[in-house]
């Protein structure tokens, strides 16, 4: 209880005020100054900041070059006798028994991937001055990556995992890899693979990725709202931003504020459902039946994903968490079924207010997309 208690208290310092003072400006017009300073840092950074030098083969300076030469040595040349500073030796037999030629060689292409693409993706990432430029950016840049994993799922996750439960390589003395494994074997990677299987299945849609490009567009669409949301000619009603859930977001400070000593998790997660992500999905019927159908209930990758993050899925990541916090010592506040269909419907529209979503619906070909 201490911990979020804690959370709780922080977030409301900064907005310690009246109601009405709170509520003379509208939230993301606060967050607009934080979100320039952030885009003039980030504009500013120098080569030197970031570690590039244009006269390198891999447009590193050179102890980063060497050390991504070294590591790719390491990953991708097969030696009669293993010796792995990086992955680890039996990270490479992990990886050796998968099928197919392009998952066991899959940590290569990483690699491979950060020498031919990593400084020019730093440097196209210092140049964007909006959040859908860095989304356009990252997804754009990992789309190659992404689409072959989704060729390698369930798989690829399941070795990773195996690799850090039995990680040997050499950036860990003897006795720190006996203290890590010692933790590992405290986590419940079972749910963790359950977690990662559905929902990384439903990213992809398929084995080959066909939802990718999809979810390219959701993400950069999320991002655009944020851009328009700390843009006060953007309105404060319109359905294109996030504007227009500025009352309940500050509804939900004031309930922090007021509530602190007595919340609980169940209480948290309630009122931020009813005052942020069911405003969002649910309180204008003109933009449930239009600008979010169009942008994201329509688009059958989102409908199928959303649809298996259900209180079955949540609950798989929850037991991972739960053994995070038992490893560390503590303990986990009770997350009952109730509390899981409330962050269920925060991602999902249908299950949030399905009537207003209905009318608009168009039919999805569930042969096409499907979770692997």
């Amino acid at each position: 209880k201490q911990w979020y208690q804690r959370t709780v208290r922080e977030a409301v310092v900064s907005t310690q005020s009246t109601g009405e003072d709170m509520r003379e400006k509208n939230v993301f017009d606060r967050l607009a100054p934080f979100l320039k300073e952030f885009f003039e840092g980030l504009n500013g950074l120098s080569d030197d900041d970031l570690g590039l030098d244009e006269s390198m083969k891999t447009g590193f300076k050179k102890e980063i070059e060497d050390t991504m030469w070294e590591m790719y040595e390491d990953v991708c040349k097969k030696k009669e006798e293993c010796k792995s500073k990086f992955i680890g030796c039996n990270c490479h037999a992990h990886f050796d028994k998968l099928e197919k030629e392009s998952c066991r060689h899959f940590p290569c292409t990483v690699v491979k991937f950060g020498l031919d693409k990593a400084a020019n993706f730093l440097r196209l990432l210092r140049k964007q001055t909006s959040l859908k430029g860095l989304i356009g950016v990252a997804t754009e840049l990992s789309w190659p990556l992404m689409k072959q994993a989704c060729n390698c799922n369930p798989s690829l996750l399941n070795t990773t995992i195996n690799c850090m439960k039995d990680y040997n390589g050499e950036l860990m003395e003897k006795d720190d890899i006996k203290d890590f494994r010692a933790v590992m074997k405290k986590l419940n990677f079972d749910e963790l693979l359950k977690f990662g299987e559905t929902m990384f299945g439903g990213y992809c849609g398929n084995a080959n990725g066909d939802c990718l490009e999809k979810f390219q567009g959701i993400a950069m669409n999320f991002a655009a709202m944020m851009d328009r949301s700390c843009d006060p000619e953007s309105g404060n009603y319109k359905c294109d931003n996030f504007r227009r859930l500025s009352g309940g977001i500050y509804d939900f400070i004031e309930f922090l504020s007021e509530k602190e000593e007595d919340l609980t998790i169940k209480m948290i997660v309630r009122e931020f459902y009813n005052k942020v992500p069911r405003n969002f999905w649910c309180k204008s019927k003109k933009c449930a039946s239009g600008f979010l159908s169009d942008k994201f209930n329509n688009n059958c990758c989102f409908r199928n994903a959303v649809g298996n993050f259900n209180e079955k899925t949540i609950q798989q990541l929850q037991r991972f968490i739960a053994s995070i916090v038992r490893a560390s010592g503590a303990k986990m506040p009770k997350i009952d079924n109730s509390i899981r269909k409330k962050i269920a419907q925060s991602f999902n529209p249908n299950r949030a207010c399905p009537k207003k979503y209905k009318e608009a619906m168009k039919s999805c070909d569930a042969v096409q997309y499907y979770l692997l």
